[in-house]
C-alpha cells in the first residue's frame, strides 16, 4: 500500500479538523478563553442571546463538564486536549466510515462520504442524499426522537410532495404563513407552470421512448401543479388568519390550528384536521 499521499494528507485533515470543531464550539459558546452560559427558560436553551432545543442545552452542558475533567490544568490547556481530542475522534469516524461505505456494510441505502449508484447506473452526491433523507425520512425520525410532540413542522401539501418547508416551531410567527407562500409556494407555481410548457414543446419533437418518458414526467407533474394550487389556496386562506402560537399549551394543541396544512396532523393533535371548505 503506497502511504505517501496519506501520509501528506493526515496533517492536513488533522488541522482542518480543529478548525472545524472550534468554529462549532463556539456555535455553543464554548471558545479558546471562556464559556458562555447556559440558561433554560421554558423548553428553550438560551446561550448567549441563541435559542436552542432543550436537549441541545443538556448536550452543551455535558460537553462543558468534559472540558473540565481534568482538573490540575488550566483552561486554555483543558479546551486544547479536548478539541484535538475530538477531531482524533471524528477522523478516525469518517475514516471508518469511508471503508464501510466502499465495502457496502450499510443497507440503509444511504451514502454521505461517497457517491451512491442509482438503479439507472448514475450516481448520487452527497448533497442530493441529505436533501432525500429531508424529504422522505427526517420527520419521521424527529417525530420518533421527540414522541409526537415535534418543534420542527413539516408543512406539506400532500402524497405528491410539490411543496414541503420544515418551520422551527419557536421561530414561527404571524407571519411566516405570509412569508411561505409569497416567496416559496407562489415562486414555485411559477417554476412548474414553465417546467410544464418546456416539456410540452419537447413532447411535439419527440417520438418513441423519448415521448413516453416525457408523457411520464407530464402527468407527474400535473398532479403536482394541482395538488400545490389547492395547497396555495388553504396557504392563503390560514394566513390571512395570522394564527398566533401559545407555546404554554403545548404542540399538541398547537399542531392543529393549521387544517390539512401540516403532515401527521392525526398522529400529533391527535385529531383529524377540520376540512377546508
Amino acid at each position: 500500500m503506497n502511504t505517501k499521499n496519506l501520509q501528506a494528507y493526515a496533517p492536513k485533515a488533522r488541522t482542518q479538523f480543529i478548525e472545524a470543531i472550534k468554529k462549532r464550539a463556539a456555535h455553543f459558546g464554548i471558545y479558546e478563553d471562556r464559556i458562555a452560559e447556559v440558561r433554560i427558560e421554558g423548553g428553550v436553551a438560551v446561550i448567549e442571546g441563541r435559542a436552542f432545543t432543550h436537549k441541545e442545552g443538556e448536550q452543551r452542558k455535558r460537553l462543558e463538564r468534559k472540558i473540565a475533567e481534568r482538573t490540575s490544568a488550566s483552561y486554555q490547556e483543558q479546551y486544547d486536549m479536548f478539541i484535538r481530542a475530538m477531531a482524533y475522534t471524528w477522523f478516525n469516524r469518517l475514516a471508518a466510515l469511508r471503508y464501510m461505505e466502499i465495502h457496502d456494510y450499510f443497507d440503509h441505502g444511504f451514502r454521505v462520504l461517497k457517491p451512491l449508484s442509482n438503479k439507472k447506473g448514475g450516481s448520487e452526491s452527497a448533497m442530493d442524499t441529505i436533501r432525500r433523507y429531508f424529504s422522505t425520512q427526517f420527520f419521521k425520525d424527529h417525530c420518533k426522537t421527540y414522541k409526537k410532540r415535534p418543534i420542527y413542522w413539516l408543512f406539506s401539501s400532500g402524497k405528491e410532495k410539490a411543496f414541503e418547508c420544515l418551520v422551527y416551531l419557536h421561530r414561527y410567527n404571524e407571519a411566516t404563513l405570509s412569508r411561505m407562500r409569497t416567496e416559496y409556494a407562489t415562486p414555485l407555481m411559477g417554476k412548474y407552470d414553465a417546467q410544464h410548457m418546456l416539456l410540452t414543446e419537447q413532447h411535439v419533437e419527440a417520438t418513441g421512448t423519448e415521448a413516453r418518458r416525457i408523457e411520464k414526467d407530464l402527468k407527474s407533474l400535473e398532479k403536482k401543479q394541482a395538488e400545490l394550487r389547492v395547497f396555495d389556496e388553504q396557504l392563503k386562506h390560514y394566513a390571512e388568519k395570522r394564527i398566533t402560537l401559545d407555546l404554554d399549551d403545548g404542540v399538541k394543541a398547537n399542531y392543529g390550528k393549521f387544517g390539512n396544512l401540516l403532515a401527521d396532523v392525526k398522529a400529533i393533535h391527535g385529531k383529524k384536521p377540520e376540512e377546508f371548505k
